[in-house]
């Protein structure tokens, strides 16, 4: 059997209603904030739905992970002596 949360049927207070709040914009996963608070994630669930707070992420990459680029120079966009598909293909 699993230990009961130190909250377990108490009524959620102002400040963690606060808190509730700043880590659904820091995009704190729900059994986390629920762990933070003392509450299960259920609880948690329950009662950003009451105070219209959203816990869907965004589509970010998690921990700051971004993609990186190099600098591009203007001969990556350069074709050279090409002016046309027909002498890009060989054509002419």
């Amino acid at each position: 059997m699993s230990k009961t949360p130190k909250n377990h049927g108490k009524f959620w207070t102002p400040p963690e209603n606060a808190q509730l709040r700043q880590l659904s914009r820091e995009k704190t996963p729900t059994r986390v904030v629920g762990l933070k608070l003392g509450h299960t994630k259920a609880s948690v669930r329950s009662q950003a739905h009451e105070q219209d707070v959203s816990l869907k992420p965004t589509n970010h990459s998690p921990y700051n992970r971004q993609k990186r680029y190099r600098a591009r120079s203007e001969r990556d966009f350069s074709l050279g002596d090409v002016h046309s598909v027909r002498d890009l293909l060989g054509l002419s």
